[in-house]
């Protein structure tokens, strides 16, 4: 109530994805007029080769993100009990701060009432994310919610094929079966077989990289966000005569 009354005041309201600009519409009760997307930017590599598949070992699997329920993980443990099934040695990544303690209790007993205690591994916060990335054959963003993940923007910018939830601005973000797989909300068992289709299919698996990286390039930019904004307040200054 307090955001709706404040909301009358804002000469604009930037949203972080469309479907967001849909809810501030449609439920806050904004004028469309008044609500821009300004998409988040995020840095990239200025690398010029292209990531190849990584040669033996275990196909890794990472998701990041601070441990909370809307973050998704126990869906995430669930995925790495279906494709361990077929998969006895992959490798499943959580990284994030520990948010809530209550949470990662429940992730933890949920691993080992699987059997996966040692597939699921639990690193914390982690300083190089980049490298993580780097290590990784999959990215994985199940959330139940999200406005618009960085963590799958830089996964992308890595040249990681992504299956992600389509859900907030994550379809935005990937395009279904050329970027990545966009799966729903709490289905572990199609996000397992998108999983499991980029590992059995590593060439596919990179292209699909690659054009994750295309994307991030040409629209999610740290340059390409502040140009829309620089566009937004000069506008709104010349609108008010200043």
């Amino acid at each position: 109530m307090a955001y709706r009354l404040l909301g009358r005041v804002f000469n604009e309201v930037h949203t972080v994805s469309e479907e967001v600009r849909r809810f501030c519409i449609e439920v806050d009760g904004l004028s469309p007029w008044r609500v821009r997307t300004v998409y988040n930017g995020v840095a990239i590599s200025g690398k010029t080769e292209s990531r190849l598949p990584r040669a033996g070992g275990p196909a890794v699997i990472t998701m990041v993100g601070h441990i909370r329920p809307v973050k998704g993980f126990d869906v995430f443990i669930r995925t790495a009990a279906r494709v361990c099934c077929e998969f006895p040695d992959a490798v499943f990544q959580i990284a994030g701060e520990n948010h809530d303690a209550a949470c990662h209790a429940g992730l933890t007993k949920l691993r080992e009432e699987l059997g996966i205690a040692g597939n699921v591994r639990f690193l914390g916060g982690v300083e190089d994310v980049a490298g993580l990335l780097e290590g990784s054959d999959v990215f994985c963003l199940l959330s139940r919610s999200e406005g618009l993940s960085n963590a799958l923007l830089e996964a992308m910018g890595a040249e990681l094929p992504c299956v992600a939830t389509r859900v907030g601005g994550n379809s935005e973000l990937v395009e279904d079966g050329r970027s990545g797989y966009l799966v729903d909300n709490e289905d572990d068992h199609a996000a397992a077989e998108a999983v499991m289709w980029l590992i059995r299919n590593p060439e596919k698996a990179a292209a699909m990289g690659r054009r994750g990286r295309d994307i991030v390039k040409e629209h999610f930019t740290e340059a390409a966000m502040i140009r829309q904004l620089t566009e937004s307040y000069e506008r709104l200054l010349l609108e008010s005569g200043r």
